[in-house]
């Protein structure tokens, strides 16, 4: 009798972005020449700006990421007392009706701010992007 041939597939890696690769790759330009930033050469110019977009991009994900955290929080607390005033059985009467729907409009514009939050997050994001590829670019040239 044949033994039975077991295929163990593996999750591919998931392929990094265009603008995961070139914030990558510039990470690991700063990285490399740590040390020579600061002389006065034009290449430690670009990589020093390029330093300072990599950290305020970083920045304002970190700020990103505490509104998103303090925005779940609270949707939890709005969750939990909504659980809390649902009505035990049919039979008896929703006193809470009221309330529940307070809260649910709460989640309701909640749910409107993260979107919002989202979109002004990508809006401040992208020049940043754009930015980074000129001094990649730059970077290049300057180093080929």
């Amino acid at each position: 009798m044949m033994a039975k041939r077991i295929r163990i597939l593996e999750p591919k890696a998931k392929e990094l972005s265009f603008q995961r690769r070139l914030e990558q790759r510039a990470r690991e330009i700063v990285k490399r020449r740590a040390d020579s930033i600061w002389d006065g050469s034009p290449l430690s110019v670009v990589e020093r700006e390029m330093a300072m977009t990599l950290s305020q991009m970083d920045h304002l994900r970190h700020v990103r990421w505490r509104m998103r955290r303090q925005m779940f929080q609270l949707e939890l607390r709005i969750d939990t007392r909504l659980i809390q005033l649902t009505p035990r059985s049919q039979l008896q009467p929703d006193y809470h009706q009221e309330r529940r729907a307070k809260l649910r409009d709460k989640l309701e514009k909640l749910d409107q701010e993260r979107r919002k939050l989202d979109l002004e997050h990508e809006k401040q994001l992208r020049p940043l992007q754009d930015r980074l590829i000129i001094l990649f670019n730059r970077h290049r040239q300057l180093n080929p």
